[in-house]
């Protein structure tokens, strides 16, 4: 556990920022969507949870609680940096935290309008 908090955001941010995996764009696409769900003209009024939300919603990568949300498959993280996954793998919650403040950097730089507190 060498590794302190800033260090792991370090090299997740590196991870994130690397031209091969183009997360930059992702994270403001994920932020986009998240906005326009969020904002009260897009929300349709409606409570119901039947009908094709549900389907829309796993698609998107949005869950019911409208909050932003970033697929990384770990084979891709594998495949930038193994032993970096497997650490992932073996502290996952020091290593999310870590994750969630790179993603938070990126979407602060790429959408300077939004803020989510963490």
């Amino acid at each position: 556990m060498a590794n302190s908090l800033q260090e792991l955001r370090t090299r997740y941010d590196d991870f994130l920022r690397h031209e091969r995996f183009n997360y930059p764009e992702r994270i403001a696409t994920s932020v986009d969507d998240y906005i326009q769900r969020s904002s009260p003209s897009t929300t349709g009024g409606s409570s119901s949870k039947g009908g094709g939300t549900d389907k829309a919603t796993a698609a998107t990568g949005m869950t019911t609680s409208n909050n932003p949300r970033l697929r990384i498959p770990l084979s891709e993280l594998r495949s930038y940096d193994a032993r970096l996954s497997n650490q992932l793998i073996n502290d996952p919650l020091r290593h999310l935290r870590a994750l969630e403040f790179a993603a938070h950097d990126i979407a602060m730089e790429e959408r300077p309008g939004y803020d989510k507190s963490l």
